[in-house]
């Protein structure tokens, strides 16, 4: 008995038996602009099998339909997320959130509604996420976890590899960015996430620290990264003094989608906020000009690629400053070395940030983002020229 006593307030259980407690009536409220609503409830007639591959915290009420079947989906370094099918044949991305790297899930939802909310005003293609509660936020805490949803997105993932993809990428960012470029109160849910100065200080804390002992094996590349930072000083300072618009912060070709309407639908959009458009175009140029960030390969750069993805980036987003296109060709190399910062600080720190194979993982990619703005210095006067081509007289 006790141990049917034990097994019934299992979380299975209990998560069973809040799906059968919920109000019948959940249908979903459709706005004119794509949104979609509704109050956290749903039917009282649950499914006698919930599917077998859903994490035993997922929240009851997050969609408007009984749950049919979910499938685990790996990319991403950050958040968990499931492909999930409902009885009515609705398709959801479902996601656990991390509030280790998010720590104001709150801000980061309400940022979501305000950045959609404007893309699809500007008649850009986005998420539809579903909010839920009096607030219509698209969060919702249950037990110990912090999740939401937003309809599946059928469609190809843009390949960095592909030149065609690629171009297609930088013009949906730019016209991402142009669309939300009004958007006001943001909340900076990263603090200085494209401050690449910043990013150096806090290698030289988690260098000295060195509380997991691995410091010694990684001074070479700290030295590596040192000489970049020195070499590149006044386009360093420069890049904080840049204008401050909304961007993205994580513009890789593999963060859009070709839908099956033939429509670019950039994703991701936790990172939007405050911050230089330069970081956008710098992330599409390190992402595409060597597209495996963990692998050090032979690959040369394409000064003609670089030209080809600002072009497109700036087509679609209009005017920049003259501060910001004298810095357009020194974006890749930036963004680039700040990466390898990124990767060789969360290896020293314990791999806190980004999700990891096995212990030497951000060591990897700090070595190959390393070898990539080494080799943006050496082609940089190359990479200049394009990007004077690319814009034209």
């Amino acid at each position: 008995m006790e141990a049917l006593y034990q097994l019934s307030y299992s979380p299975v259980c209990r998560r069973r038996r809040a799906y059968q407690r919920m109000a019948r009536d959940r249908t979903p409220t459709w706005h004119a602009d794509g949104t979609m609503s509704r109050p956290f409830s749903a039917s009282s007639e649950a499914p006698s099998d919930l599917p077998s591959n859903l994490p035993s915290d997922m929240p009851p009420g997050l969609l408007p339909d009984a749950l049919d079947s979910a499938e685990r989906v790996a990319h991403g370094h950050i958040h968990q997320t499931w492909r999930v099918t409902d009885s009515a044949g609705g398709e959801w991305a479902v996601q656990r959130i991390s509030t280790t790297v998010f720590d104001d899930p709150d801000a980061l939802a309400t940022n979501l509604r305000r950045v959609t909310d404007a893309a699809r005003k500007a008649g850009v293609p986005t998420l539809i996420p579903v909010a839920v509660g009096p607030q219509e936020l698209p969060i919702l805490r249950y037990e110990d976890g912090v999740w939401r949803a937003s309809r599946w997105i059928e469609g190809r993932r843009m390949q960095p590899s592909d030149l065609g993809d690629s171009r297609v990428a930088a013009a949906a960012f730019g016209a991402f960015d142009a669309a939300v470029s009004d958007v006001s109160g943001l909340v900076e849910v990263l603090p200085h996430f494209h401050d690449p100065l910043m990013r150096f200080d806090r290698l030289g804390v988690a260098v000295s620290t060195d509380r997991l002992g691995r410091a010694a094996p990684a001074m070479d590349l700290v030295s590596r990264l040192e000489q970049i930072r020195a070499a590149r000083s006044e386009e360093l300072s420069a890049w904080n003094r840049l204008p401050i618009r909304v961007a993205h912060n994580d513009a890789k070709a593999t963060n859009v989608l070709m839908d099956t309407e033939g429509r670019a639908v950039v994703i991701d959009l936790d990172t939007v906020m405050s911050g230089t458009v330069l970081a956008d175009i710098g992330e599409l140029v390190r992402s595409t000009v060597r597209p495996v960030e963990d692998q050090i390969t032979d690959t040369v750069v394409d000064p003609g690629l670089v030209g080809e993805i600002v072009g497109a980036f700036t087509r679609a987003f209009g005017s920049l400053t003259s501060d910001e296109t004298a810095l357009l060709g020194d974006a890749g190399l930036i963004l680039t070395t700040e990466n390898a910062v990124r990767f060789l600080t969360d290896h020293l720190e314990g791999d806190i940030y980004f999700t990891v194979d096995d212990p030497d993982h951000n060591f990897r990619r700090a070595e190959a983002q390393t070898a990539l703005a080494e080799s943006l210095v050496g082609a940089s006067v190359e990479i200049a020229d394009a990007v004077a081509m690319a814009l034209g007289p």
